[in-house]
């Protein structure tokens, strides 16, 4: 656990603060044999470590060293319009234009989407300072007060020391990962979804199932992974999450007369 400053009605408080992380892996993993996650065991796939939200506000810091045209901003905005644009679930994102410094390691008062390069951060940034494994591909960090799980900050990594990326436009087309499929995943834990597993990995829990290969929020992926689509797994997990508004019957009463009213009128025969 750590400790940061807050201001609280002009008072400065030590309020206690906790971090979770989840990330996607680079490599395969075992393959299952079973059945993939059932239905009725999706819900899990919410974590139930603090209270999640359906909205996000973040800046966009550094991008790719591998990628010039600026179409790793516009790949991870497009990863945010996939999640948010489901009708089943409701959902939201902003992009607000940031001149904050990320604080690798602690918090910033933001929530920051950046690439970890050596060249802003240092060549053992993530390592050394913020402790991932090289294999981590991006690490999404979310801190929160374990008194009531309320959420103080969610930022996204890219691993861009270890790590080569593309998009469809610019990048490393050999070895480099597709940063709207990256993107996509780590979109999932923004909005509380955890890793998935097949049994054998470690964090594997039974109501996984087994052959989750296909599913987004899957904790391994591969260079050569081009999936830019939702798993109805997925879908469901946020949908039972975050319900999509269902209009009051009086508001519905209202949308029926509408139609009636503005329904076109037939033309009198001669």
């Amino acid at each position: 656990m750590m400790r940061r400053l807050a201001w609280i009605g002009g008072l400065m408080l030590l309020a206690p603060i906790s971090v979770a992380r989840a990330g996607l892996l680079s490599g395969t993993g075992p393959v299952g044999g079973g059945e993939a996650i059932a239905t009725a065991d999706v819900g899990h796939m919410v974590t139930a470590d603090y209270v999640t939200r359906s909205d996000y506000t973040f800046g966009f810091l550094y991008g790719s060293k591998d990628i010039t045209d600026g179409s790793d901003f516009t790949s991870v905005l497009r990863a945010f319009d996939t999640w948010t644009s489901l009708p089943e679930a409701d959902l939201t994102y902003c992009y607000r234009p940031s001149r904050a410094t990320a604080k690798l390691g602690g918090t910033n008062g933001h929530n920051d989407v950046t690439w970890v390069s050596a060249d802003h951060f240092g060549a053992d940034a993530w390592t050394d300072i913020l402790g991932f494994s090289q294999r981590s591909i991006a690490v999404t960090v979310t801190w929160y007060y374990p008194d009531t799980g309320r959420i103080s900050e969610r930022d996204i990594y890219f691993n861009d020391i270890h790590m080569s990326w593309r998009t469809d436009t610019d990048g490393v087309s050999q070895g480099g990962y597709l940063v709207e499929h990256i993107a996509l995943h780590e979109i999932g834990h923004i909005y509380g979804l955890r890793d998935v597993y097949n049994p054998g990995q470690s964090g594997y829990a039974s109501w996984m199932g087994s052959d989750n290969e296909g599913l987004t929020m899957y904790a391994y992926t591969t260079w050569w992974s081009d999936d830019v689509t939702l798993s109805a797994a997925d879908i469901l997990a946020v949908a039972t999450a975050y319900p999509a508004a269902v209009p009051e019957p009086a508001t519905l009463a209202l949308l029926a007369l509408g139609a009636v009213l503005l329904r076109p009128k037939r033309p009198n025969r001669p």
